[in-house]
């Protein structure tokens, strides 16, 4: 019977160092002679006599053993509950038999190896032992020193490699489990897409990154048991749209993994096409009812593609930055895309040297009112210029940022920036009385806990230049309480700011902000402008958007205005002021600096290419 306990523990296959020497390895895998290492061993016999016998032989192999005999019936379900290193156990039991013993007092596989004694040669009790965790059969008729010992140290090292098994599995199952989410981890995934790729039969493999904007800001906000919680709906919500998926995971940085199998190229972009557009509603406890935007990347391996399942991700999660690196609600995955993130790399890398050395700087593009072509204002661009890759885009470096921790001192660098530079210019008399200088301030900062202190703290030292300037509000969308947003930001009135909301009209959730957030300008994202130039239902949208926000009290902004035909659109529509090329390009200081001096001596100049 030695070694049938492995098809049961182990599988079929049986470790080597159990039969290749006499003797048994101890943990460090070093064999030692039969008869040196103790063992606790119960013995349950209805008998006494086989019981004396069978300790007598024990001891006579290892006189250092532990042995405990139990003749009482009764007593045994007791003992069985002790710790022991193995049970010998008699098949016969007088009323009952000790198959019947282990099967009413063990739920599961005993936590000790058990030998049963016996000179039943029934097969069909061999079966049932096997089944109930029983390690080995020893004859009585031929028992001695020797058949007991080989038999007890067989059984008691092959549980040993059975018990390290188990912990392996278990160490298998932790590492495939996220704790808190409770999803698979980014290893289950990975080794799920290895599966599909070394599948011949196989068509395609797809594996959709997808991610709700801004989460990180967002938990800072509310706390990671609320996070968990919105992480949790977005998986269910997942879970049901794409209910034919291979696998779904999680990746430390709260990116949900979707891995489909048998999904064509076009397929796997209309599919994240269809995710990405639809703007997400949750409800935590106790709290009402919110919207959140999300975006998708994804990538595709054709059947036959010599890539791996790491690269594959890597390549999803490539065109997952890069929705948020072009304001994208979903890409996929190209060659190119991976130039982008090793410039992003570069970025990464040298992002605090530019700000410590200030090699980050700013422009400002002016703004006019239509009705007389006066500057009103202008707002203030951020510039790098990078010494490897020239001039690096300004949302890259946002992302980047946020992305390193870093938004805090990039906003404050920003806002610092823009209050001494209004003081230079009052100092030398050159500010229009409601002129406005319009800094942006992302999403990401407004929901850090520290950057209204530190809003306040700056606009309370430049106090009078804080009253020629604009807060303007990036990604609005991304705020997850715009209320509470909104009470802040009427405590920075207080110092005479104004506040501003962006890029208005490129989701209809932009409606909810004007709500919450008293701005006194909205500023319309160019793709209206653009849009209106020839379509009559697009300029019918433009001329509704202006009568809401005029009928608020708000002023209204345009930007992107590049031709004439698009200012006198504007002028027709009533729009207040205009931003773009026709009238300026963005600005050095020094240069806007000129401007506002001749807006000083000549009230009524008008910018050159235009008359707005």
């Amino acid at each position: 019977m030695v070694g049938n306990l492995e098809s049961l523990w182990l599988g079929q296959s049986k470790p080597e160092n159990l039969t290749a020497q006499s003797g048994y390895p101890t943990e460090q895998g070093h064999y030692v002679a039969e008869g040196q290492q103790p063992l606790n061993i119960l013995v349950l016999d209805d008998q006494p006599e086989a019981c004396e016998l069978i300790q007598r032989l024990l001891l006579k192999a290892n006189p250092n053993h532990k042995i405990k005999s139990v003749s009482d019936t009764p007593c045994m379900p007791i003992e069985l509950e002790m710790g022991y290193d193995v049970v010998l156990l008699d098949l016969h039991l007088g009323t009952t038999d000790g198959l019947s013993l282990l099967k009413e007092h063990l739920s599961n596989l005993p936590s000790f190896p058990v030998v049963l004694l016996t000179n039943d040669d029934n097969p069909g009790h061999q079966q049932q032992a096997l089944d109930l965790g029983v390690a080995d059969f020893i004859r009585k008729s031929e028992l001695s020193s020797e058949t007991l010992e080989k038999s007890i140290r067989y059984c008691t090292n092959l549980f040993k490699q059975y018990r390290l098994n188990e912990q392996m599995t278990a160490m298998e199952r932790a590492l495939s489990i996220d704790p808190l989410t409770k999803l698979h981890t980014t290893a289950y995934c990975h080794h799920q897409i290895e599966h599909l790729l070394s599948d011949t039969q196989r068509k395609n493999v797809s594996v959709l990154s997808c991610q709700i904007h801004n989460i990180s800001a967002i938990g800072r906000g509310i706390g990671l048991t609320r996070e968990i919680e919105i992480i949790q709906q977005y998986s269910h919500w997942l879970a049901e749209q794409v209910p034919r998926h291979h696998a779904f995971g999680i990746t430390r940085d709260s990116q949900l993994l979707l891995v489909i199998a048998d999904m064509t190229e076009e397929q796997t972009q209309r599919l994240s096409q269809q995710l990405s557009s639809q703007i997400l509603n949750f409800q935590l406890e106790n709290s009402a009812p919110f919207n959140l935007a999300h975006c998708v990347g994804a990538a595709h391996a054709h059947a036959g593609d010599p890539i791996s399942a790491q690269s594959l991700m890597h390549h999803s999660l490539i065109a997952l930055q890069t929705t948020r690196t072009q304001r994208q609600a979903y890409q996929l995955y190209n060659p190119e895309l991976q130039e982008q993130i090793e410039s992003r790399a570069i970025v990464v890398r040298d992002v605090t040297k530019a700000l410590v050395e200030k090699q980050i700087y700013f422009n400002i593009q002016p703004q006019y009112r239509v009705s007389d072509g006066q500057l009103v204002g202008g707002e203030l661009l951020m510039r790098w210029n990078h010494p490897q890759l020239g001039m690096v885009d300004p949302q890259m470096v946002v992302e980047v940022a946020e992305a390193t921790q870093q938004i805090d001192t990039l906003g404050s660098y920003a806002l610092r920036s823009a209050l001494e530079t209004i003081e230079h210019w009052l100092a030398k008399g050159l500010v229009p009385p409601n002129m406005r200088l319009a800094v942006n301030v992302s999403a990401a900062e407004l929901e850090s806990p520290e950057y209204f202190e530190q809003a306040a703290y700056q606009l309370s030292v430049h106090e009078q230049a804080a009253q020629f300037l604009e807060l303007e509000l990036t990604e609005s969308i991304k705020l997850f309480d715009p209320h509470a947003t909104g009470k802040e930001l009427m405590r920075l009135r207080k110092y005479g700011v104004a506040i501003a909301i962006d890029d208005f009209g490129t989701a209809h959730a932009n409606l909810g902000q004007l709500c919450h957030i008293d701005a006194d300008t909205v500023k319309l994202d160019k793709s209206i402008v653009y849009a209106a130039d020839n379509n009559k239902r697009a300029r019918s949208i433009y001329s509704s958007i202006r009568n809401m926000i005029h009928a608020l009290g708000t002023k209204i902004i345009a930007e992107g205005i590049e031709t004439d035909a698009q200012l006198e659109l504007a002028r027709s529509i009533g729009i207040d002021i205009v931003q773009g090329y026709l009238m300026s390009q963005p600005l050095e200081i020094q240069a806007f600096e000129q401007l506002l001096q001749q807006v000083s001596t000549q009230s009524t100049q008008t910018p050159q290419n235009s008359t707005p």
